[in-house]
């Protein structure tokens, strides 16, 4: 892989991961508005209760909205996006893993088998310039 191809590859890799990235940020602020429309009908159900209008029912409510925050809560910090970088030798790694494929594939125990799969990978791949 020649330098210009890497780069071109690179710079294709890296706009696929920012666009998973970004929708990373959206489920995000997705789960946020989420969140905070809970805090806001847990604010108006403890209204309730301290005007002295409230029942069971509110309150198993309440109990509910907050095991909802907590789960959202708990899941928010796996959406952050996290930094992504290629590595320098990624051609390097990528012929040591050819070679390997190859070595594999030439043993006569999995010639056949392993022959399939690889077609079956091949027809699924997509190059685009």
């Amino acid at each position: 892989m020649n330098h210009d191809a890497y780069a071109r590859c690179a710079k294709q890799v890296e706009r696929t991961l920012r666009a998973g990235q970004s929708n990373l940020g959206e489920a995000r602020k997705h789960r946020d508005k989420r969140m905070r429309d809970l805090e806001r009908v847990k604010r108006n159900l403890l209204n309730i209760l301290k005007l002295g209008v409230g029942s069971e029912a509110v309150v198993i409510e309440l109990n509910r909205l907050d095991a909802d925050h907590k789960a959202l809560s708990a899941g928010r910090d796996k959406l952050v996006p996290v930094p992504l970088e290629l590595p320098a030798d990624l051609p390097q790694m990528y012929r040591v893993y050819v070679e390997d494929l190859t070595t594999i594939l030439m043993d006569e125990v999995v010639v056949g088998a392993g022959g399939d799969e690889l077609h079956r990978l091949i027809d699924r791949i997509a190059v685009t310039w």
